[in-house]
This record gives C-alpha cells, structure tokens and sequence, in this order.
C-alpha cells in the first residue's frame, strides 16, 4: 500500500510510486529508479483445446494417409496469434521400419519428419510425440492432422502391448502476439 524506497544514480534515497492493478515493476535503465508500467503484450495463452482417444490403428500404407484420433481444430481470436499443436501417442513397431510423419494444416504440410527403427530383434515400444509452432494467420476454424506412412516393417499406434502406452493426445494452444 506504499511506495517502494529504492537508490538514485548518485546513491541518494528515493522513492518508486505506487503502481496500479495489473502493472509490473520494471527496469528503466541504469541510474535510473525502477517503474511500474503495464505488462507486456504477446505470449500469452489465449484458449487450449485437447482431445484425447482410445483408437488402435495399424498404418498399413506406403502413402501418406490420416491417423484417425489424430486431428484438432481451434478458431484462433486473432490473426496475429500463433498456435502451438502437440500430437502424442504410444505404439509399437517392428524392425527394421521407417516411419514418415508429417503434420498438415487443412491440405498444407507444415512439418514432416522420418523415423528409423534398426533393431531386429521383434517388436519395439514407439513413443510419438509431435509438435510445430505455426501461424495460420487466420480467425477461421484451422484443423491440424497428423499423416503417417511406413516404409518397411509394421506400424502400430495406441496398440496395448506389454511395450506400449496406450492413448492418443491432442492438443492446441493459441498463443497471442
């Protein structure tokens, strides 16, 4: 309820005034008292939409096709805003297998990624965690998929073997400017 007592560039006492609700303290500068001034835009979470599903699914496909579970749609309040998507899964594969990822905005490709797999020795556990910070640079309704395809091997994901943690999580955050 009081000012805060702070020192001057010379070392003589002074004082900081009183800040109003929602300020920060703030540096402004050397030799110079600090300030309460009204806090930084931008960075902050806006809205966060999850989705979470039991599916098992095999990826039996040397093309690029849909993970069902695998999809989030948010409206960002804001063109400017950016939106951070995460994809996480548990699975299994076999060896040796090549898994292709990649995450679409609608029809766009916005992130792709290739997955080795070299051990020989049977299944192995597959833990798939996904994720881009993009700007769709939109207040539309924005669906993000995540694509797979294997090149070798099987693919299993949210399978329950004794290897495996099963569920799929989605998630979106739009983050503002």
């Amino acid at each position: 309820d009081g000012e805060i007592l702070t020192y001057d560039a010379s070392g003589n006492p002074t004082s900081v005034s009183v800040g109003t609700d929602g300020q920060v303290l703030t540096s402004t500068g050397v030799g110079s008292p600090p300030a309460f001034e009204a806090a930084a835009a931008g960075g902050k979470v806006l809205q966060v939409v999850e989705e979470t599903a039991d599916i098992e699914t095999q990826v039996t496909t040397g093309a690029y096709a849909a993970i069902p579970g695998l999809s989030i749609t948010i409206t960002p309040s804001s063109a400017s805003s950016k939106v951070l998507v995460c994809f996480q899964s548990g699975g299994l594969v076999t060896n040796p297998a090549n898994l292709g990822v990649r995450m679409m905005r609608g029809a766009q490709m916005i992130r792709e990624n290739r997955r080795h797999v070299y051990d020989t020795t049977g299944w192995s556990g597959l833990n798939l965690v996904f994720d881009k910070l993009d700007s769709p640079n939109t207040t539309s309704a924005v669906t993000y998929t995540l694509e797979m395809r294997k090149e070798g091997g099987d693919v299993r994901i949210c399978d329950r073997g004794p290897s495996s943690s099963a569920g799929i999580r989605v998630m979106a955050m739009e983050i503002g400017a």
